[in-house]
């Protein structure tokens, strides 16, 4: 059986013990139908990786004796992706996928041609679902840190400046000042090293794409558009596409640094 892995609060873990509780126990006892000698592994989601045993457990937790525990670092570059609100099943494809590769964070965005919409009385729950989902993605990869789902914003209040590097996933070909095909793309990426970076951040419009007038906004910052060939991806695609290529450049060129 796999060994089962959770994200436990390090209130919870005191003395050489740690408590499952809650949606974790239940998964643990009910699904898994864990028993008690059964290993576990868990993360605080802050500074230290766990394995231990179960000890104990009754009908509302179980008791794990921990017996090793390892030192985690967060990786460097921050990678953020912001995602324009796509329809239910392609947005929660693209939270489950970008949380299994490494995704640090996801910002929804609210852009004109969004169809999913988010009900303003309905966000909060919105957002605890897709949490929940990015949270069961980075059990399942077994990540050092949960991916976190921030706050819907609107597409104009996104500020480029706030990080390193900021690249605009486009799909028309269009003679736009910092439109760049994928092998510019490779030749910008591999010039830079990437040496210094602290955060990146990528942008995935809606299914209907970008306006005219989101273009403009978006083409008149530093920020980058790329272009990835003659195919049009759909927005998912493209989400898991480019974070894929990203992640894998940064440890092919091994430029990922662990603070």
């Amino acid at each position: 059986m796999t060994i089962p892995y959770f994200f436990i609060n390090k209130n919870n873990i005191n003395n050489g013990f740690a408590v499952i509780e809650s949606e974790n126990f239940k998964h643990l006892v009910k699904v898994l139908r864990a028993r008690i000698g059964d290993t576990v592994e868990f993360s605080d989601n802050e500074a230290y990786r766990y394995v231990g045993k179960i000890c104990e457990k009754n009908n509302n937790f179980a008791k794990i004796k921990i017996e090793e525990k390892k030192k985690i670092k967060k990786r460097i570059p921050q990678i953020i992706l912001f995602q324009s609100i796509l329809k239910k099943e392609a947005m929660e494809l693209v939270l489950q996928k970008t949380a299994e590769i490494g995704l640090d964070s996801i910002v929804p965005v609210v852009s004109k041609r969004v169809v999913g919409q988010i009900n303003e009385k309905k966000t909060d729950s919105k957002i605890n679902r897709w949490q929940s989902i990015s949270l069961s993605a980075c059990m399942q990869s077994k990540r050092d840190f949960v991916c976190v789902v921030e706050k819907p914003i609107n597409l104009i209040d996104i500020r480029f400046d706030n990080y390193d590097k900021f690249f605009i996933l486009y799909e028309r070909n269009l003679n736009l000042k910092h439109l760049y095909g994928f092998s510019e793309f490779s030749k910008i990426f591999l010039k830079e090293n990437f040496l210094n970076l602290k955060k990146v951040a990528y942008l995935v419009g809606p299914e209907g794409g970008f306006d005219n007038d989101e273009i403009q906004f978006l083409n008149s910052g530093k920020a980058i558009l790329l272009n990835f060939g003659q195919n049009i991806l759909r927005a998912e695609t493209a989400s898991i596409y480019f974070l894929s290529i990203f992640d894998f450049l940064m440890q092919y060129y091994n430029l990922y640094k662990f603070v």
